[in-house]
């Protein structure tokens, strides 16, 4: 993917686009999930903000580590992922009562990431970039 004047839109544009039906659905069922979590811990708007900008960050690091082209929203889920433990991490102390959820958060994220890592790295999905999929982990 190459810069041209007037084209910023294609930082964007991958984001939202899907190489076929079980890439979206996979993606969907992420961001259901996750953004959710995220969004009743975060509000509406942080959210979103941190999807789209990691989601462009995603793009970008996928340029810069192959010359091929990127669809699909595994950067801006990365992003939630990453966002999710970030919120884990720093508010581990409030979390420390009787009934804690921690052990059950912690959980959660560690198998979020496994699954992400396992289905973005498996050879069953071809259509999936693995320098796409490292470049994510980036962001």
């Amino acid at each position: 993917m190459t810069w041209k004047y007037k084209e910023w839109y294609r930082f964007i544009m991958p984001i939202f686009l899907h190489a076929d039906f079980l890439h979206l659905v996979m993606n969907l069922i992420a961001q259901i999930i996750l953004g959710s979590m995220m969004e009743k811990l975060l509000t509406l708007y942080r959210t979103g903000a941190i999807y789209l900008l990691t989601g462009i960050g995603g793009v970008i690091a996928g340029c810069l580590a192959n010359d091929s082209i990127s669809v699909g929203a595994s950067g801006a889920i990365f992003g939630l992922c990453g966002a999710f433990v970030g919120w884990l991490i720093l508010n581990w102390e409030l979390l420390d009562y009787e009934e804690s959820p921690r052990c059950c958060l912690l959980c959660i994220s560690i198998f979020m990431i496994v699954m992400i890592l396992l289905f973005g790295l498996s050879a069953s999905f071809p259509c999936y970039s693995r320098a796409d999929m490292q470049a994510t982990l980036i962001t």
